[in-house]
């Protein structure tokens, strides 16, 4: 193979994985906040441990996937 598609197909993979970790980190928030606002709007009952759960969780998991 040359050099030129070497290059051209680790560009390639390495934004498909930038990409696939973004999509996560907006999958992780996207879940928090839907949890968290079900309770706030009263379709869920208010539980103050498990919407800081949702948000500490949310968080690490995105510094983890960095």
């Amino acid at each position: 193979m040359s050099s030129f598609f070497r290059v051209y197909m680790l560009c390639l993979f390495s934004l498909i994985s930038i990409n696939t970790k973004a999509e996560t980190i907006d999958l992780y928030y996207l879940q928090a906040f839907s949890k968290v606002d079900s309770m706030l709007t009263g379709t869920k009952p208010v539980n103050f441990q498990q919407a800081v759960y949702l948000t500490e969780n949310a968080q690490l998991s995105v510094a983890c996937l960095a």
